[in-house]
C-alpha cells in the first residue's frame, strides 16, 4: 500500500497546460514499436519541483498525476534517444550499444520535460466517435501528453 496521498478527483480531468512539469519514472518498459524496432515504454508520474512544494494547476495538486511517452531506440532516432537519456541523467549511447541500453535503468529517475493536456473525442475500438447516449454530445476526454524531454545542460 502506497503512503502517498490520493490525487483529487479534479485531478484527473482538469487539462494540463502546456510548460515543464518534473516527472519521475515509475516503470520503464523494453518492447517493440508497430514496426518491429526497440522502444522503451515510461509510465511517468508528475512529481514536485521542490521538496514541500506541491505542483499545482487552478489550485488543484497534480503530484502523482501520470503519463505515458516511449522513445524508440534505433540508429535513425538515436539523437531523439540520447536528448531522453539526457533529459534523466544518464550518459549518451553509441550506436553499437542499441542492443545491450536497458529501460530499467530509466527506472526512478527524475527529469523536466514539456506536457500538455488537450480534450479530445473519445474513440471507441474501430476509431469511431463516441456519442453520449444521455446529452448526444461527442464523449470527450482529457489526453495527458509528454510533447519533449528537456536535456540537461553539460558541465
Amino acid at each position: 500500500m502506497s503512503d502517498k496521498p490520493k490525487l483529487a478527483e479534479e485531478a484527473y480531468t482538469i487539462e494540463l497546460p502546456r510548460k515543464y512539469y518534473k516527472l519521475r519514472c515509475m516503470e520503464a518498459e523494453d518492447t517493440k514499436s508497430k514496426n518491429g524496432h526497440k522502444m522503451f515504454k515510461f509510465k511517468l508520474e508528475v512529481c514536485p519541483r521542490d521538496a514541500g512544494t506541491p505542483t499545482e494547476v487552478k489550485g488543484i495538486c497534480i503530484d502523482g498525476l501520470t503519463l505515458y511517452a516511449q522513445s524508440v531506440v534505433t540508429e535513425k532516432a538515436l539523437s531523439f534517444h540520447n536528448e531522453v537519456r539526457s533529459a534523466f541523467g544518464l550518459s549518451p549511447i553509441t550506436n553499437t550499444e542499441l542492443d545491450t541500453t536497458q529501460a530499467s535503468a530509466f527506472k526512478g529517475l527524475e527529469c523536466f520535460a514539456l506536457c500538455q493536456g488537450s480534450s479530445v473525442p473519445d474513440k471507441d475500438s474501430e476509431g469511431n466517435t463516441i456519442i453520449d447516449p444521455y446529452t448526444d454530445e461527442v464523449k470527450m476526454i482529457n489526453k495527458r501528453e509528454v510533447c519533449n524531454f528537456l536535456p540537461r545542460k553539460s558541465a
